[in-house]
C-alpha cells in the first residue's frame, strides 16, 4: 500500500504540467478541399510544436459559423503562452492561426 501511495504522490505533479489549447483559424472559401486539409495539418503541427496532440475528431471543429474553425490540442506544455502566427497559404490567402490555452470540453472550442 505504501508503494502505491508513493507512486500516486510522485505522479500527480506530472499531470499539472500539461494543458489544453485551441488553435483557431479559418477555412478557405475555395471548393478545393485540400486547402482546408492543409490548414488542419498546420494546426496539428503547431500543436506538436508545443508538446501536444490533436485527435482526428477534434480537428476542424466549427467555431460559431463557417468558415471559422478550431482544433483542440491536448497535452500542451504548461509553459505554453497564447500566441498568433500569420501564414500565407494556398490559394494565396493570409491565414492567422491563433493559439489560446485553457480548459476545453471534448469537441468544444470555448472555455
Amino acid at each position: 500500500m505504501r508503494h502505491l501511495s508513493t507512486t500516486l504522490l510522485l505522479s500527480t505533479p506530472l499531470l499539472a504540467f500539461a494543458k489544453d489549447c485551441a488553435v483557431y483559424y479559418s477555412f478557405s472559401n475555395s471548393a478545393v478541399q485540400d486547402y482546408n486539409t492543409d490548414r488542419n495539418t498546420k494546426s496539428l503541427l503547431m500543436c506538436k510544436d508545443i508538446g501536444g496532440d490533436i485527435e482526428e475528431a477534434e480537428r476542424g471543429l466549427v467555431n460559431g459559423a463557417m468558415p471559422f474553425v478550431c482544433s483542440v490540442c491536448r497535452g500542451a506544455r504548461d509553459s505554453t503562452a497564447d500566441y498568433e502566427e500569420p501564414l500565407f497559404l494556398a490559394p494565396g490567402e493570409w491565414v492567422t492561426f491563433t493559439v489560446r490555452c485553457g480548459d476545453f470540453g471534448y469537441r468544444k472550442c470555448h472555455k
